[in-house]
């Protein structure tokens, strides 16, 4: 899937890009691929070791500006590290241009109930056969949860109303270093941090209606 050149997607992230490859469907925090037991994310065709909700906030982190393409890989070769009957999807990166230097900085803002907003720095140089990638990025999510349930007895009616506010700050970075050896072949060294705090406050109230019954002979 060509995310470079899909307008739809400026100003998003690796989740959005995902969410409009074909092939991919995402349910809560997990990725799923038809025919397939699960799913294997890759960076450049080196694993991601995180799950669940780390790997989405990982994910978020990454903007949609970095990433060229997305490879959807039903049957893996064996030059991939793929157990079972698992599909790969492979997040390629944008490459620096021959003899570049680049700095560019972003900034979103999302209001929903709570706001939340990224900002991030990215470097990208590239001189002869030596190419650096540096990316950082900060991430601070907000969000809130309400559910009214109401519970019918014969007798009573319960009312449970739950109110979850969640807070996450996440700061990833990604430095990526390659070396041209000749033109089939590529040198490289990547490194992956990602840094997660947060907390969650839930308020969770239970009331009681009693229905009182009265029969007249």
């Amino acid at each position: 899937y060509n995310v470079e050149n899909s307008t739809s997607l400026i100003g998003s992230d690796a989740i959005q890009a995902l969410n409009s490859t074909p092939g991919i469907t995402m349910h809560g925090d997990k990725f799923q691929m038809y025919g397939k037991s699960s799913v294997n994310i890759l960076l450049n065709s080196r694993p991601i070791n995180l799950t669940g909700e780390q790997l989405i906030n990982y994910l978020t982190s990454i903007p949609s500006e970095n990433i060229k393409r997305i490879e959807v890989i039903t049957s893996p070769p064996s030059d991939f590290d793929a157990e079972g009957n698992n599909g790969i999807i492979n997040i390629i990166l944008k490459e620096p241009k021959k003899n570049s230097f680049l700095i560019s900085a972003r900034s979103a803002y999302k209001q929903a109930f709570y706001a939340s907003f990224t900002d991030g720095l990215n470097i990208k140089k590239k001189k002869k056969k030596w190419s650096i990638l540096t990316d950082f990025n900060y991430n601070d999510n907000n969000s809130t949860y309400n559910n009214n349930i109401n519970y019918y007895y014969t007798d009573k009616e319960i009312n449970q109303v739950i109110k979850n506010r969640n807070n996450f700050n996440s700061y990833t970075s990604l430095i990526k270093i390659d070396y041209e050896i000749n033109n089939n072949h590529l040198l490289g060294l990547q490194y992956n941090s990602n840094y997660i705090k947060g907390k969650s406050n839930e308020n969770n109230q239970t009331f009681y209606n009693y229905i009182f019954l009265f029969h007249f002979f």
